[in-house]
C-alpha cells in the first residue's frame, strides 16, 4: 500500500517492479520440490560452445513455479498478496548456510562450523536480476 501511495498509484494498480520471493531454509525443505537445488543454475560454457557460462533461467522459472505451488498449498493468502502486488513474483529457494546447525556435544550447544557452510542459490537473485528478459 506505502509503494503505491509514495508512487501515486490507483489501489488496484500491479507494480511494474518485479518481487522476488527468497524462502529461505531450503536445505531442509528442498526435497519437497522433486528438483535438484544443490547447485547453482549455470550452463556450463562447454555445454553450450561459448566462451562464458550462461544463467539457466528455463530452471530458475521451473523451480519457481514448484515453490510458488508449495507455498500456495500452505500459505495461500502470500501467493495472493504477492501476486495482487506485482506482476511479476518469482519464488526462490535459497538456505546460507546449506545444512541445519549442529549440536557440538563438548559444548552442549548449537554451533555452526565454518568449514561445512555450503550456501544454496545465495546468488541466485543477483544473477535473475541482472540477467533477466
Amino acid at each position: 500500500m506505502r509503494v503505491r501511495q509514495y508512487s501515486q498509484m490507483d489501489s488496484l494498480q500491479k507494480l511494474r517492479q518485479p518481487l522476488l520471493v527468497l524462502v529461505s531454509k531450503s536445505d531442509l525443505w528442498a526435497s519437497l520440490l522433486d528438483e535438484e537445488t544443490t547447485t547453482d543454475p549455470i550452463i556450463p560454457r562447454s555445454r553450450l560452445g561459448a566462451q562464458v557460462d550462461a544463467v539457466d533461467f528455463e530452471r530458475i522459472e521451473r523451480i519457481s513455479v514448484k515453490v510458488r505451488n508449495l507455498l500456495l498449498a500452505h500459505t495461500p493468502e502470500f501467493v495472493s498478496a504477492a501476486e495482487g502486488t506485482c506482476a511479476r513474483v518469482v519464488y526462490l529457494p535459497v538456505s546460507a548456510l546449506g545444512h541445519a546447525p549442529e549440536l557440538d556435544q563438548e559444548k552442549k550447544e548449537t554451533v555452526v562450523y565454518p568449514r561445512n557452510i555450503s550456501p544454496r542459490w545465495v546468488s541466485v537473485p543477483l544473477l535473475w536480476v541482472t540477467g533477466r528478459r
